[in-house]
């Protein structure tokens, strides 16, 4: 199962896009799992991440995330 709270990788941190974000994620930023994941494909999460008052709601490999203790996230299917 994927925690409510999640953290980037050092992997997507150190990837050039993520500076192209409009809020990029940042290092040890504590990353909300959206409820709502319907109509993504296998392996991709939704998640709200930014500063306080400027969340932003994205979807990204599971790859790019870690646990709060640094293990990383496995796809588990779907709840039909």
């Amino acid at each position: 199962m994927i925690p409510k709270i999640i953290t980037p990788s050092e992997k997507v941190l150190k990837s050039n896009w993520n500076n192209h974000l409009p809020q990029p994620l940042t290092k040890g930023e504590k990353v909300i799992v959206k409820k709502k994941q319907k109509l993504l494909h296998k392996g991709y999460i939704r998640v709200k991440h930014g500063k306080i008052g400027e969340k932003m709601t994205s979807v990204f490999n599971l790859n790019d995330f870690v646990t709060l203790k640094g293990k990383k996230l496995e796809y588990n299917g779907s709840k039909k």
